[in-house]
Formats: structure tokens, C-alpha cells, sequence
């Protein structure tokens, strides 16, 4: 989980999706080398209407394993191809810019996983499906900063219904594997 989050963060290092003064008009496709190896790794698409579809690619191959769509120069989606078969295993979504909440696949079967919740752009909540069987069986308690677990939840005999608890946790969980 720790690599997926820095993934995404690498691409939203300071910097790295500067604000536009003027957008092209639409339809209208940007490269760039972004990392001065000579090879385009950075394809920049506009609506014509704010609406900005960034493709990064992060690797050297030619295609992009990232893709972080913009609207007012603000993120508003992101999505990363982390084992490269050309489907997005995390998926985020941003509320003003920070994040809200992402979904991932682990273990690149195709299916979601783990989902990932924020409040004010900090880690707040992880579920996880644990086995792989289509439902969530633990649940990850953060603290303030989003760094430390400080209580969880788990479902130890598959019937969808946490069995155990340890540490600081809600009663009640009204958050949802989307």
C-alpha cells in the first residue's frame, strides 16, 4: 500500500502540474520530455473548457502509466497502471485538490481490493480485502496525521460482519468499499 501512495505522490511532487495562463484550444495534444532523456513522457490533452487530461509516462517504455485529469488546473481523478498490462490498478478521486478516496488492486487480478479514504487529504480509513473473495474483511483506523494506525477491525469468519477489534475504532462504520 505504502508504494502505491508514493507513487501517486511522486507525480503530485511540487511542481510537477503547474497552473496554465491561457488553455489551447480543444482537441489540442501537448508532449513534453519532462525528464530531459531526449523521449516524450508527458502528453497533455485539452478539452477547451478547463478540463485537462495529463498521461505521464513514468518508465522510459512510450506509454503512460499515469493519468491525472485536471479541471481548473485542479486534480480532480487519477489513475496509475503500476504493473503495466495497460489497465488502471489505482484509481483516486480528489474533493478541492486534496484526496478523498482511492481503490486499488493488490494483487492485479482485475479486481478492487482496498479503498482508501481521506478527510482534508489525509489517510483516514483502509479497507481490505485480505482474501480476495469480493469482500471487505479489515478495516485500518488512522490517526490525524494519516501515518499511524491507531485501530482496526477484521472479519475472521467471512460473514461480513467484523468479529474483532483493537484500539481507537468507531462503533459503527458507514464507509463502503466503492
Amino acid at each position: 500500500m505504502r508504494g502505491a501512495a508514493l507513487f501517486l505522490a511522486a507525480v503530485f511532487a511540487a511542481g510537477t502540474v503547474p497552473a496554465l495562463a491561457a488553455e489551447p484550444p480543444a482537441g489540442t495534444v501537448e508532449e513534453k520530455d519532462t525528464n530531459g532523456d531526449g523521449k516524450v513522457d508527458e502528453w497533455r490533452t485539452y478539452d477547451g473548457h478547463g478540463k485537462v487530461r495529463i498521461q505521464r509516462d513514468r518508465d522510459g517504455d512510450g506509454k503512460p502509466e499515469v493519468t491525472i485529469y485536471l479541471e481548473a488546473g485542479i486534480p480532480v481523478r487519477a489513475e496509475a497502471d503500476r504493473n503495466n498490462d495497460g489497465k488502471p490498478d489505482m484509481i483516486r478521486f480528489y474533493e478541492h485538490g486534496k484526496p478523498a478516496r482511492e481503490s486499488l488492486d493488490t494483487n492485479f487480478d482485475g479486481k478492487w481490493d482496498a479503498w482508501v479514504y481521506y478527510v482534508n487529504g489525509v489517510k483516514n480509513l483502509l479497507i481490505r480485502d485480505r482474501n480476495f473473495d469480493g469482500k471487505p474483511d479489515a478495516w485500518f483506523y488512522y490517526d490525524e496525521t494519516g501515518t499511524r494506525v491507531v485501530g482496526t477491525k477484521s472479519d475472521e469468519n467471512s460473514d461480513g460482519v467484523p468479529d474483532k477489534s483493537t484500539g481507537t475504532v468507531p462503533e459503527k462504520e458507514t464507509r463502503q468499499p466503492w
